[in-house]
């Protein structure tokens, strides 16, 4: 069986030959960016046997920026690069709005936000919006390319909560939702509206297979009455939407998250990732097994930067063993923390993993 085919299988309950080992991306040995066409098979032999050995998850992209489904096609700015910061200026009808992004060797982070009060947010509900272009060139590149040895997502860049949770500070994100919380409700109804008309537009042009993130934002910093607020309503529609044309969803959720499963379920998830046991997360998955009753599937339960890439095989051999002893392995796949930066003894050790699945 092929890998695309195992995974689906997996996730729709399926009997497969063997228990899916799914690292997500080609981690801090592959390009900086996977969204752009890159040439394959790459120079680098190792990223090349994962491919080929594991049954690898590969995201892709439809739109050029990462808000452009939320600023629309109308949106002005200017990118400038100085020492190891990404300046970006946005362009308004009624004045410009910056984000900072500051590179460290292979993540970033962002140091200035776009938001700051109200006249930001007016400044940016003044542009004109139009639905952003779409371009599925990358996304059938990566399809053609990988063919039946991974699966191709279309990740949407975020769900609704991503728009406040991203443009403001994340100190101004949750002060907002304590103290002007109609606010945020009201970004999140904008941004919902936008993202679920260009997911239809995709969907109608064939795209099957969706990467949903951003619960974390809910789920970590503004607990269960900003989940149920901001999150779970609005992600069920979008997943409706999804499904209504056939798709799969897979959902992604950093975390303590076990208080939630059951909630996961109501959503009609299709594969939740990236389940992190203890102490990075509070959910081994014999446990969330049993909450769930194979009504999603699960994929993780292994820390792709502390524990893969740090632990030696036999650590990693037990793990393994004692992971597929104490669960029901139906609806399951095995895979990391989904932070696309993991490092060589990482991308190793998910090929040793393959291998141990292989021979059991």
């Amino acid at each position: 069986m092929n890998s695309r085919k195992r995974i689906l299988t997996t996730i729709k309950g399926g009997k497969t030959d063997r228990i899916p080992v799914s690292p997500y991306m080609f981690g801090a040995l592959g390009p900086e960016v996977p969204y752009r066409k890159e040439p394959y098979p790459f120079r680098n032999d190792l990223l090349n046997e994962l491919i080929e050995k594991t049954d690898i998850i590969i995201p892709a992209h439809a739109v050029t920026h990462d808000f452009d489904v939320i600023t629309g096609g109308n949106m002005e700015f200017e990118s400038k690069e100085i020492d190891n910061q990404k300046h970006l200026t946005f362009h308004t009808p009624q004045g410009d709005l910056t984000r900072i992004i500051e590179k460290y060797n292979s993540i970033s982070a962002t140091v200035k936000f776009p938001f700051k009060d109200e006249n930001d947010i007016e400044k940016f509900m003044s542009i004109p919006y139009t639905p952003p272009q779409i371009d599925l060139s990358n996304y059938n590149y990566w399809k053609e390319k990988i063919g039946n040895n991974g699966l191709i997502v279309l990740g949407i860049y975020g769900n609704a909560i991503c728009f406040p949770a991203s443009w403001f500070s994340p100190e101004e994100f949750c002060l907002n939702w304590g103290l002007n919380p109609e606010l945020i409700k009201n970004l999140v109804a904008v941004a919902a509206e936008r993202i679920n008309n260009h997911v239809k537009q995709l969907c109608e042009l064939g795209v099957d297979v969706f990467h949903i993130v951003g619960a974390e934002y809910a789920t970590t910093q503004l607990g269960p009455d900003g989940f149920y607020s901001l999150v779970k309503e609005y992600d069920k529609k979008l997943i409706d939407i999804i499904h209504s044309y056939g798709g799969i969803v897979q959902y992604h959720c950093h975390g303590c998250i076990r208080r939630y499963l059951k909630d996961f379920i109501d959503m009609g998830i299709d594969l939740l990732e990236p389940l992190e046991a203890p102490p990075w997360g509070d959910t081994y998955i014999s446990e969330a097994k049993k909450i769930t009753g194979n009504k999603i599937c699960l994929l993780g339960n292994l820390d792709d930067m502390e524990i893969l890439g740090k632990k030696d095989q036999d650590e990693i051999s037990k793990m393994v063993l004692e992971i597929i002893s104490n669960c029901n392995t139906e609806k399951f796949i095995l895979g990391g923390t989904s932070s696309g930066v993991f490092q060589e003894k990482a991308v190793r050790n998910f090929i040793y993993i393959s291998d141990i699945i292989k021979n059991l």
